[in-house]
């Protein structure tokens, strides 16, 4: 009894040291080991100063081999590897035996991959379709070939990150996200407050749903500095060990001050090491050995490791001390990496290559659905049709979009000439894009026994001959019926009457137009546009007749007015409008200076203007402006006003750059609700070119851009630098005063957007710069490119605006696809072969469903067509259509019959059911308190990763790891109860469906009825399933982007609906409740023991006794005991 109260007494004793020992600052590191997890990776850009090709025979495929050479010689050493376009590329022309050594590496878990996207994208520029698309492509490479799937996510090198990222991760059953390059300030910052590690939540109409436990490299993707051995460090040998060691150990015990447990991830590799891959494992082996020989003297343990491993064993802890991290909402735009250098120039650079990705990916997402549609339908009867080099070419075009995302390839931050390189491969899909459509779409239309003529999928020029007529047939590729104006290119008609019919025989709205080019017109060619009603899912027929006689419905030729250079005319004549707006043109500048919605009857004053920055090293990554914008001096400013019965355009030159300003009759319900703007944009040497709208709304100092999928409210930093505030936009900006008026910009490509004074809002369209910014590229941005980008403007009061931006921006980014027969064909023969019309759905889609997909998965699975749908509104807003929508998944198509249907992860490989139960749950603070930390706390050096070597250059980042080991063999399709899809605002939802030909054909009249019918209802789930009922309101306008919050307070709870997996056969219909909230599983705790109750009573009084000696805080020395389960107190980290 007596020895054993000793014993406590110096237990007390030897705690109570600790705790003063905490008091006078001694660091965790040095009481308790560290585990040092050492990531072996190389960051192997796919195009960067020179192509993948030119990187793969160069450097990737030689390191992939030694890597895996060096593996096999030592039992515990362990790689990891992200970018699957070059791991594919050499794997696929390795010989069998390496193919089975690579295989038992990752079995074992010691070669992992992580991330596993084609490439590791850019999180500014790529839109969120093809951001998934990329991801799916990789995974689905890996699964088919190793039977795993990557549970880590890393984004190591894009420059800033988005809050997309998170929320579509977490879609994909990602655990965990790496990410680096952050604000200089906000990365001290954190290292202060120990918030390298959080929970950041990317949606807040999804909320817990989007959540992802992220971790904040400590400076950068480089090894530790010194311990980099293709870089000069020094050999580690016996004379050398002991030295190294020691300073190995000091760089550890510093990183894990700023982390909160005992794991501290340390990146070893840069850009394509591992070339050396012997001398980089047999100097890492040495000093291993040395210092776990030493971990006593050290403390620290020290071993190989993979991403998957540190983060399981970093959550084993957390959640044995239910530890709570700090929850983060919004993203981390924009990147500088120090004060004078903001990375905000790439969210313009090389404006071509953003257009023309976006471009292409719309068109290869027709194809795709094409395809899939064409070969259910016939693939039984199309046995001559060789549709395996069909998939080829759609999976190559799949593979080329997505290596663009690449974060040196979208952003436009490689050699031009690698540039030239991304367009090349565009070209070469959308090519082969074409060619799928041209294909696909007559078996789409034809009737049983027909044969299908290849249609053309390019616009030709059509040579109007008497008495011809020429089929042109518009494919929709989406969900929903469409009534736009399309148009194909004729010849100048001269005395001709032109009349389209469509397929009833009926003349349809037509007006031939001149083919503007600004101001100028074409002198051989025009356009005929016509109104065309397109089925979802479908195609429609129109006939192009040329006639000698007038007749009723003839298109309506063009009449035009032209302004000259420096000719003021009167307001009148530079007014146009439809039924839906009045747009008056500035009598100075000719362009757009007031718009008046009809409808409403709102006016706003507009004053659009181009304008130039005038830069001093700016350069493919970095915007620095010298001061304000300036005005070009246009004085050869002219433009061509056109004002038909059905199209109203005003084309404008100003000097080399062109644009048109066009307005739809509301006869095409879709396009007739915007201004479409249509540029033809270049910039000259030392210049980025923006265009400015200074409206009369009272915006209060804030403006709005999106992440792709959902609206993230801005705010003006108090310096006014242009570069400092500007934001990455890649789909939709707009300012608005809340209640009454908003001015909404929809782009079909990504752009950086501003508004630098209340009222206004300004974009850049392109750069032109001769200059380097010192950041690796080596050479300017010369680009003197002109390039054509569309946008639509909107004028409406803001909740009248958010029902239908959404829908229109998917429209524009997806537009239709117009085909032409390869001869003419009167309208008899036509429908002799063909049906005029024909879709693939039962119904049109709800207004707030967007088909984001529908393709075919793999050639070998002959029946099953992959699809993902999304709802398009945000949760909270007081529109209509933000609500839960259920659709029965039995009757969406027609002519196909639907046997099963699974859900899976957005990347289709892996049943979202066992994926979302087996995810680590994360406990977090559970609310916003954006008062937790800024930029005013900030004390200490400034310069990311300063001291360290290639911090500017895109330089360490290879993959690190991370892969499902639940069995290579692919799960069959499961049939159960449930035909319901239900889909919550802002929720993407993806599944495997077995379809086959069957069922009754919706085509001609029945594809497109002669009345308007109205969509589909939402069918609502129901109310005790509103998990948003709590927040109802849109993220507000607060004076900092980014919100870390930290650990306190309750976590939120949001139900997740388990997976919809269906079969089709007389099935009744099911309840549209959500199912099961994840459970909050409590781990349960032993007794206390008596004498530790005791002990922490004494170390209480110690602690009291010394703060009333020293009149000090003693919440430094609690922090260090526990690590950061106390909340730090952001006043006091100065």
């Amino acid at each position: 009894m007596q020895s054993g109260m000793k014993a406590a007494a110096g237990l007390v004793v030897t705690l109570s040291l600790m705790v003063l020992m905490g008091l006078v600052g001694l660091s965790v590191s040095e009481m308790a080991p560290l585990n040092i997890h050492i990531l072996g990776h190389s960051h192997c850009d796919p195009g960067w100063l020179t192509t993948f090709e030119g990187y793969y025979q160069e450097r990737v495929k030689n390191i992939l081999s030694r890597v895996v050479d060096e593996l096999e010689r030592g039992p515990n050493r362990t790689f990891t590897w992200a970018e699957i376009s070059f791991f594919s590329r050499w794997y696929d022309e390795v010989d069998t035996s390496t193919r089975e050594r690579v295989q038992k590496l990752v079995k074992s878990g010691r070669f992992e991959f992580v991330a596993g996207g084609w490439v590791q994208n850019d999180e500014a520029n790529a839109n969120y379709d093809i951001v998934i698309d990329q991801v799916t492509e990789g995974h689905e490479y890996i699964w088919k070939n190793f039977g795993v799937r990557p549970r880590i996510a890393w984004q190591i090198d894009p420059f800033g990150h988005s809050s997309l990222t998170p929320a579509l991760f977490a879609e994909m059953g990602f655990d965990a996200l790496v990410i680096n390059r952050i604000h200089h300030q906000s990365k001290n910052v954190f290292k202060q407050a120990k918030h390298m590690e959080f929970v950041w939540r990317g949606s807040h109409s999804l909320k817990q749903r989007s959540d992802m436990f992220t971790h904040v490299l400590h400076k950068h993707y480089s090894a530790p500095e010194g311990f980099d051995w293709e870089e000069g460090a020094p050999y580690i040998d016996d004379n050398s060990v002991a030295h190294r060691a020691q300073e190995f150990a000091r760089q550890m015990r510093a990183r894990g001050d700023v982390y909160t447990t005992s794991h501290i991830l340390v990146t070893w590799g840069d850009d394509f090491k591992f070339g050396n891959a012997a001398h980089q494992f047999g100097n890492m082996d040495r000093l291993m050995d040395y210092i776990n020989k030493h971990s006593s003297e050290f403390k620290l343990n020290m071993f190989y490791s993979t991403p998957e491993r540190y983060f399981r064993e970093l959550h084993a802890e957390a959640e044995a001390k239910s530890q709570k991290f700090p929850l983060y909402v919004g993203d981390f735009f924009p990147y500088a990496d120090n004060e004078d250098s903001y990375w905000t120039g790439y969210y313009t650079t090389r404006p071509k290559i953003k257009s023309e990705s976006r471009r292409t990916d719309g068109i290869l997402a027709s194809a795709e659905a094409s395809f899939a549609l064409a070969r259910t339908l016939a693939q039984k009867t199309e046995t001559s049709h060789d549709w395996a080099k069909d998939f080829k070419g759609l999976l190559q075009g799949r593979r080329d979009a997505s290596l663009v995302q690449h974060h040196d390839g979208i952003t436009g931050t490689a050699k031009s000439w690698v540039g030239s390189d991304y367009l090349k491969r565009l070209s070469e899909a959308t090519a082969h894009s074409y060619g799928i459509l041209s294909f696909a779409v007559p078996i789409l239309l034809r009737r049983d026994g027909g044969v299908a003529p290849e249609l053309s999928a390019e616009h030709n020029l059509i040579k109007l001959e008497t008495g011809k007529s020429y089929p042109v047939v518009v494919f929709n590729g989406q969900g929903w019926k469409r009534s736009e104006f399309q148009w194909v290119r004729i010849a100048l008609p001269g005395d001709k009457n032109v009349v389209v019919l469509d397929g009833r025989g009926n003349p349809v709205a037509a007006q031939i137009l001149p083919a503007l080019d600004g101001a100028d017109e074409n002198d051989s060619e025009a356009r005929l546009y016509f109104q065309a009603e397109v089925p979802a899912l479908g195609a429609s027929t129109y006939f192009v007749t040329v006639t000698k006689e007038k007749q009723n419905g003839a298109a309506e030729t063009f009449k035009s007015l032209r302004v000259k250079a420096g000719e003021k005319p009167d307001e009148a004549a530079v007014t146009i409008a439809n039924d839906q707006y009045q747009v008056i043109m500035s009598l100075d500048s000719l362009m757009v200076g007031k718009i008046k919605n009809l409808e409403t009857e709102l006016t706003v004053q507009v004053n659009q203007d181009l304008l130039r920055y005038n830069t001093y090293n700016s350069g493919a990554y970095i915007f620095r402006s010298t001061g304000p914008a300036q005005a070009f001096d246009h004085k050869d400013r002219r433009a061509n006003v056109v004002k038909g019965k059905y199209i109203q355009q005003f084309g404008i030159t100003l000097g080399k750059r062109k644009l048109i300003v066009t307005l739809y009759s509301t006869m095409a319900k879709d396009t007739s609700r915007v201004i479409e703007q249509s540029w033809a944009i270049n910039a000259d040497n030392g210049e980025e070119v923006i265009t400015r709208f200074s409206t009369d709304i009272d915006t209060a100092g804030r403006w709005f851009t999106d992440n792709g999928l959902e609206m993230i409210p801005r705010t003006r930093k108090d310096d006014k630098s242009p570069h400092k505030n500007y934001y990455p936009c890649p789909s939709t900006a707009f300012i608005n005063d809340e209640d009454s008026v908003q001015l909404t910009i929809l782009t079909a490509n990504a752009m950086g957007v501003s508004s630098l004074q209340d009222g206004e809002i300004e974009i850049m369209m392109h750069r032109h710069l001769q200059q380097d910014d010192g950041r690796g590229l080596a050479e300017g941005v010369n680009d003197d490119s002109t390039v054509p980008m569309t946008t639509w403007l909107i004028v409406d009061a803001p909740d009248a605006t958010s029902e239908i931006r959404r829908h229109l921006s998917v429209l524009l980014n997806h537009p239709t696809n117009v085909l032409q027969a390869p001869s003419p064909m009167s309208a008899a023969d036509w429908t002799k072969r063909f049906h005029w019309a024909s879709s693939a759905l039962s119904a049109p889609l709800p207004d707030n469903v967007h088909l984001m997909s529908l393709r075919v998965r793999d050639h070998d699975e002959k029946d099953t067509v992959a699809m993902r749908l999304l709802h398009t509104q945000e949760a909270g807003e007081t529109n209509a259509l933000s609500v839960p929508v259920s659709i029965d998944a039995v009757s969406i198509f027609a002519g196909l019959h639907l046997e099963e249907v699974r859900e899976t992860l957005l990347s289709f490989t892996g049943d979202m059911s066992e994926i979302l139960a087996k995810k680590w749950k994360w406990l977090n603070s559970g609310k916003s308190d954006l008062a937790s930390i800024g930029f005013k706390d900030f004390d200490g050096e400034s310069g990311q990763n300063s001291n360290e070597k290639g911090v500017f250059i895109s330089k360490a980042a290879l993959d690190a790891a991370n892969g499902n080991k639940g069995g290579a063999a692919r799960r069959s399709l499961l049939a159960v109860e449930s035909t319901s899809l239900q889909l919550s605002p802002r929720e993407i939802r993806a599944y495997l469906l077995k379809l086959t030909a069957g069922g009754n054909r919706l085509v001609d009249a029945n594809a497109l009825p002669d009345t308007t019918g109205a969509n589909n209802n939402n069918n609502n789930a129901d109310d005790d399933d509103a998990d948003n009922d709590d927040e109802k309101t849109a993220p507000q306008a607060t004076g900092e982007q980014n919100h870390l919050v930290p650990p306190s307070g309750k976590q939120e709870e949001l139900p997740r609906r388990p997976p919809q997996v269906s079969k089709s056969a007389n099935t009744p219909k099911p309840s549209t409740k959500r199912g099961r909230k994840p459970s909050n599983r409590t781990t349960s705790s032993k007794l206390v023991p008596t004498w530790l109750i005791v002990t922490v009573i004494l170390m209480g009084a110690v602690f009291w006794g010394y703060r009333q000696w020293r009149g000090k805080s003693v919440r430094g020395g609690v922090r260090g005991l526990f690590r950061g389960t106390v909340p730090v107190d952001a006043s006091k980290l100065k």
